[in-house]
């Protein structure tokens, strides 16, 4: 009993009770469908707080219900897929297995799945869509632990269709089931005399019309035959009822896929597997999803592929062209050009031949000086001078490369352009690559760095960057053979022009290329770097200024701005327009003479100002005006502490704290600490102030207390967003010590609810061993008593035996 007692103790003590789980689950999770209709299914991700990179699994759904039409990863937040989702009708499975480098942390969508109930569905029924129990999560963590997994379903209900429903045709979307690029929706239906009609268009599925009858208007042409124009990209569902005397109908869908936008830029590597070379090949499509690749090499037909795709040519002398074709048919194309012969591959024949004609010369020496140089010898004279030229057992020079592409260009100020590091690696095996890069943060900064594409597939260190250092970091490996390739992309970031003149991104000469030779041997020995040259658009019209936000190269939180210009004479008209696009375009339609305007309310984001002047009936050059603006604060962040004793807020002196956001738009500017002590009762805060600091950042020596730290983090338009975590501070040298939140005993710390759980089993523990030395006492009194009697009787006996004896 005691040992149990002691095992209950422990357990409560020292391991925790509750663990998260991420959890998958479908989109919506319950529905209604006609029989012989079609229903979109989103497959969800909530990873609970966990950093994951990698997920597989099944969906199980009943083949006698429903047929699987498609799968789709538009969307997605995973971009590589090693398993793209797949169905099979006969098993009634939908297999998948995808991940993304670096990781992601939150809800995301994964795929989607399109169903079809089946005809044969003759009264209401049921199917329900299933995660098979060996779908698996793992965390990216370098390790690949698997993440306790939970499971969300599906439930949806199939209705046999009603009759006297309205059957609605389209035009445009004919088939509901396929993607289409046209963004005019037209919808027909016949009219029945003296019914009402109810609709209702939407992205939810689940979206019903009311029961008020609707009366076409705007852009719409009448009932039963309506067009809504110039839809953004997406899935509609349009929802009708009909109404007869007050009476209505169930509601009647119909959808319509659009997506106008190509899928987005990738590129085209060539890695050699297995001494074969093949194309490496990715890109992604954010709204219907990839549907397929097709490869032309040369002056070759298209063919359809798969990356990787081992190329016809392996000896890499021709142009590739690959491009990717998503669900609606949009395509975006990629080239790969072959390697430009180097300075030294161009001068090798003319070196050969020198080498030949001065082999000749010195044949021509030897036999005019030396008498008896045989003519036997020549071919030993030869076979010895190449042997010395090219020495036997000759290997690949053990060499590599970084470089960036393009290496050059003109950039306006205000836009963003990407930067791909490659790496060359000479013609060897290579597992290891990292390459730092350094910038001039006053001139440029990362907007965004992606290693989405990357050759790397396990990341040694996350890829980071600091826009207050100019500094950026990426370091991973390949897993054995390594890769050997001459253009392999490590990341593409994407960096924006924030100042005018000359900005250079060059190596750090920590960067290094490891050879795949079980010593990691560095053979990276040559650095590029690239020159960009920042200006800010010319005016071609009349000069622009704006007293709200003077400087078009800073981010500004006041989102509307007010913009003035000069009006030279003899200038009669304006006109101009703002957008998001520097190289907007101005009509000829005049907008009056006034020389300002204000405007409110503008998203966030890089407004463009365009505008030109008429002077007579001539109109002149365009003039434009850079407007960046973000109201947006950064996201939020957590704070994190080392080292902690047994509890997250419970801490010794000099704690090392770390933290770290981001911004979409203007990008993290600084961070700023704020530590108010609140044990004192004579502070409350007002005389703390905030200070500039950085992560990590160890907190300055303090009293032993209870603490509040926020931590502010501003942005480049001076948004900003705290993050504020209460904390007990312990010292360092005292063997014990007593907070208001519990007590220190050396490296250990228990709350006082652990210390009050500890005395109740303490005091359990003490009744338990009272009890028992009671009730061993009384036990051993019993037999003292018994043994007592016996030897009384025992003396008794003795006596009347020896009294007999003397008788």
């Amino acid at each position: 009993m005691f040992k149990k007692i002691l095992l209950f103790t422990i357990i409560i003590l020292f391991f925790p009770l509750l663990s998260r789980a991420a959890i998958l689950y479908t989109l919506p999770q319950s529905q209604e469908i006609w029989q012989g209709d079609s229903f979109v299914v989103e497959i969800w991700l909530d990873t609970e707080g966990e950093i994951i990179n990698t997920i597989e699994g099944s969906l199980v759904f009943p083949q006698d219900k429903l047929e699987a039409l498609k799968t789709s990863e538009g969307g997605s937040v995973l971009s590589l897929w090693p398993k793209p989702p797949s169905s099979s009708n006969e098993n009634g499975l939908i297999d998948f297995a995808g991940g993304i480098p670096n990781g992601f942390s939150g809800n995301a969508k994964l795929f989607s799945a399109t169903f079809r109930v089946n005809s044969s569905i003759d009264q209401r029924n049921s199917a329900s869509l299933n995660f098979k129990k060996n779908s698996r999560v793992f965390l990216n963590d370098g390790e690949g632990s698997p993440v306790l997994l939970n499971f969300g379903e599906g439930d949806y209900q199939l209705v046999r269709k009603p009759e006297n429903l309205p059957i609605i045709t389209s035009s445009s979307h004919s088939n509901q089931d396929k993607w289409y690029t046209k963004s005019d929706f037209d919808l027909k239906w016949k009219l029945i005399k003296g019914t009402e009609y109810s609709y209702l268009l939407s992205h939810d599925s689940l979206a019903s019309p009311d029961e008020i009858a609707d009366t076409p208007d705007g852009t719409l042409m009448w009932q039963g035959d309506i067009t809504y124009k110039g839809l953004a990209e997406g899935i509609y569902y349009f929802h009708l009822r009909q109404g007869v005397n007050g009476k209505w109908t169930p509601k009647i869908t119909y959808k319509a896929m659009i997506d106008s936008s190509p899928p987005e830029s990738f590129q085209l590597e060539v890695a050699k597997i297995k001494n074969e070379n093949y194309l490496i090949f990715m890109s992604s499509d954010n709204i219907s999803g990839i549907d397929y690749y097709e490869v032309k090499e040369g002056d070759g037909e298209w063919q359809k592929a798969r990356s990787p795709y081992l190329l016809k040519n392996q000896k890499l002398g021709e142009k590739i062209l690959a491009k990717a074709v998503d669900m609606s048919g949009n395509e975006k194309m990629a080239e790969y050009l072959p390697a430009p012969l180097t300075q030294e591959q161009n001068q090798q024949p003319t070196v050969i031949v020198s080498l030949i004609l001065l082999a000749g010369m010195i044949l021509l020496l030897l036999k005019k000086y030396v008498k008896k140089f045989k003519p036997s010898s020549y071919l030993l004279f030869f076979i010895l001078y190449f042997l010395m030229l090219f020495p036997a057992g000759g290997h690949a020079a053990e060499t590599a490369s970084l470089y960036l592409s393009p290496s050059s260009g003109t950039f306006f100020i205000g836009s963003t352009f990407n930067v791909s590091v490659f790496v060359n690696t000479g013609d060897n095996n290579i597992n290891v690559v990292k390459a730092d890069l350094k910038f001039d943060p006053k001139k440029v900064q990362i907007a965004s760095p992606t290693a989405g594409k990357s050759l790397i597939s396990v990341w040694l260190a996350q890829p980071s960057y600091s826009n207050i250092e100019g500094t950026a970091s990426f370091q991973g490996g390949i897993p054995s053979p390594g890769v050997n390739t001459s253009s392999g992309l490590i990341s593409t970031i994407t960096f924006r022009a924030i100042a005018p003149g000359e900005a250079t991104i060059s190596f750090s000469d920590s960067s290094k290329v490891l050879l795949d030779n079980g010593k990691g041997t560095n053979i990276l020995n040559s650095l590029n770097r690239g020159a960009y040259r920042l200006i800010i658009p010319p005016p071609e019209g009349p000069e622009v200024f704006s007293p709200t936000h003077l400087d078009q190269n800073k981010w500004y939180g006041n989102n509307s701005p007010t913009i003035s210009w000069t009006k030279d004479e003899g200038v009669n008209d304006f006109s101009y327009s703002l957008d998001n696009s520097l190289f907007g375009d101005v009509d000829n339609v005049s907008e009056g003479d006034n020389t300002s305007i204000s405007y409110s309310d503008l998203e966030d984001g890089i407004w463009y100002f365009h505008i030109k002047a008429k002077n007579g009936n001539i109109w002149g050059g365009i003039s434009h005006y850079i407007l960046q603006i973000d109201k947006t604060p950064p996201a939020y962040f957590q704070l994190d502490l080392r080292p902690t004793l047994r509890s997250d807020f419970v801490v010794p002196q000099e704690p090392i704290i770390t933290f770290v956001t981001t911004d979409n738009l203007s990008g993290i500017d600084y961070y700023s600490l704020k530590l108010i002590n609140l044990s004192d009762s004579r502070k409350n805060g007002s005389d703390a102030f905030f200070t500039e600091i950085s992560s990590p950042y160890k907190l300055p020596d303090s009293d032993p207390g209870q603490y509040e730290i926020i931590v502010r983090a501003f942005d480049g338009a001076f948004n900003f967003t705290d993050s504020a975590k209460k904390i007990e501070i312990i010292p360092n040298n005292k063997f014990i010590y007593i907070s208001r939140v519990g007590i220190s005993i050396f490296i250990w710390f228990f709350s006082w609810t652990q210390v009050t759980l500890m005395l109740i089993i303490l005091m359990i523990v003490l009744a338990l061993v009272i009890y028992l030395e009671i009730k061993y006492r009384k036990r051993l009194r019993r037999i003292e008593k018994s043994f007592r009697k016996a030897e009384a009787k025992f003396k008794k006996n003795e006596q009347e035996i020896i009294k007999k004896l003397h008788e």
